[in-house]
C-alpha cells in the first residue's frame, strides 16, 4: 500500500472518530488536507482493493 494511501486512511479514521464526521466527509477532508482531493476516487478504489 502506498505511503500516501496509508496516511490518507489514517487521517480519515482520525477525523471520523475525533471530529464525528461521516466516513465520506472524513475521507474528503483528509484528501483536502493532503492536497490529493482530485485523486479522491482513486484513493477510495485503492483502499477497497488493498493496493
Amino acid at each position: 500500500m502506498s505511503e500516501v494511501l496509508e496516511m490518507w486512511l489514517e487521517r480519515a479514521a482520525i477525523l471520523e472518530f475525533d471530529a464525528g464526521m461521516s466516513r465520506s466527509e472524513a475521507e474528503e477532508e483528509a484528501a483536502r488536507l493532503y492536497g490529493v482531493l482530485p485523486e479522491l476516487e482513486w484513493l477510495r478504489r485503492a483502499a477497497q482493493e488493498g493496493v
